[in-house]
């Protein structure tokens, strides 16, 4: 072979390599020809946490096995050319799963919030009660406040122990005659103890030592308890009047002026108010016009009007609201970097297709759902935004109930039953 010859295949060869070499590291560093648009373009990957794991995974009609376990709560699917893709997640005896996603080069994008319901959530019924809507759950959904509408008593219920039922009415009766409960709440580290709202004021009232002393000097206007703190709106110590945002703590017993309230609230309009577990404060009049109250600056500002229902998540972050003609709005109040991106003070907006008939909502522990109240049943219905929405049926009928995050527990009353539907067990 002549030397021109050789020099020539030498050449090709290490042409070769080189093509072939670069191939294959473009390759592994997750480069791909997308022949949908004869592109060279570099992959991404859809990562999956589901709750129960074991589940069927398909990605546009591919099957991709669910590789999750004890040690590894996810599943990676990687090598995913960027363009639209269909995620199916389903699971033998559980309603399914389905969302339409993009995928970006040399991003992942999540799904880790994925909840998949029973298609027949079991119920366990509990005792009989005397009321028939509930007031106030302690953390650990063993004692319960429930009301009855009809007579206007408040009942206190341990469920560890169902012959322990007081009826509070009564019991203060014998302390205090003509008492008549406005609201009432359990005390958070000591159950046994009250906070009772009457004609004369906040006051505390202890059901074992039987005790009924003033709680705080000046009543407050609306309340409601977080932990061991109560926030409230009262009149201002100030002579030329207005009204005060303000704390108390119910374990040192102190209290904390946090800021003045918009001089164009009086106390005839305030209907209901709630808090986060930052201190951020939401408050709203009968008009339906909705106040946020921000820690941070003490600033106070109208976030929604026509709202009939709110929530703060567990945690922290997001604050829900349903307007009277069904919307649901989702707040965020902190940057959001989880399946779905956001920035503080974006708000998701859900027309649901029966909203003129939503009635309530209430968080789900994860912070990712919401239970929705309609007058003939609950869905279970995530806040992913990406299309299209999962909503679930996981309860027929209208009752009144009340959910725990700690302990996971849903507690609503049919006919006087106390039933429950335990979410640790899906």
């Amino acid at each position: 072979m002549s030397v021109t010859k050789r020099r020539l295949l030498f050449g090709f060869f290490l042409l070769l390599f080189i093509l072939i070499g670069s191939g294959i590291v473009l390759y592994s560093m997750g480069w791909r020809i997308n022949f949908d648009n004869f592109k060279i373009q570099k992959t991404g990957a859809i990562s999956i946490r589901t709750s129960p794991r074991g589940v069927d995974i398909k990605i546009n009609n591919k099957d991709y096995p669910d590789t999750s376990n004890i040690i590894q709560s996810e599943t990676l699917i990687t090598n995913l050319l960027p363009k639209t893709y269909k995620v199916e997640i389903s699971k033998e005896g559980y309603q399914p799963y389905y969302k339409t996603t993009e995928v970006e080069s040399s991003l992942v994008t999540r799904f880790l919030n994925v909840v998949l319901l029973p298609q027949k959530l079991k119920i366990n019924p509990s005792i009989l009660l005397k009321g028939n809507i509930f007031t106030d759950i302690t953390n650990d959904s063993k004692n319960l406040l429930v009301g009855n509408t009809a007579t206007k008593a408040e009942y206190l219920y341990n469920l560890n122990d169902a012959s322990s039922t007081l009826n509070i009415n009564g019991a203060l009766n014998n302390l205090k005659k003509g008492t008549k409960i406005k609201k009432a709440a359990i005390l958070p580290f000591n159950p046994a103890q009250l906070i009772i709202q009457d004609q004369g004021g906040l006051e505390l009232f202890d059901t074992k030592e039987l005790t009924y002393d003033n709680l705080i000097k000046i009543t407050p206007i609306i309340w409601n308890r977080t932990g061991s703190t109560l926030f409230y709106i009262r009149k201002s110590d100030d002579p030329k009047g207005g009204l005060v945002l303000a704390s108390f703590d119910l374990v040192f017993r102190n209290e904390n002026i946090l800021t003045t309230v918009p001089k164009s609230i009086n106390t005839a309009n305030l209907t209901d108010i709630k808090a986060n577990g930052d201190g951020t404060i939401a408050f709203s009049e009968n008009n339906g016009d909705l106040y946020l109250y921000s820690p941070n600056d003490k600033s106070t500002k109208k976030i929604g009007d026509a709202v009939k229902d709110f929530s703060f998540s567990p945690d922290s972050k997001k604050l829900a609201f349903l307007d009277r003609n069904g919307q649901i709005n989702i707040l965020f109040l902190k940057d959001f970097d989880g399946d779905i991106r956001k920035k503080a003070g974006d708000i998701i907006r859900f027309n649901l297709e029966d909203k003129d008939d939503v009635q309530a909502m209430e968080w789900y522990k994860d912070s990712y759902h919401l239970f929705v109240k309609f007058s003939d049943g609950f869905d279970f219905m995530e806040i992913d935004d990406r299309a299209p929405l999962n909503i679930y049926r996981f309860l027929d009928g209208n009752f009144s109930f009340v959910y725990s995050p700690d302990s996971n527990l849903f507690y609503f009353i049919d006919n006087s039953q106390l039933e429950q539907i335990d979410f640790n067990n899906l």
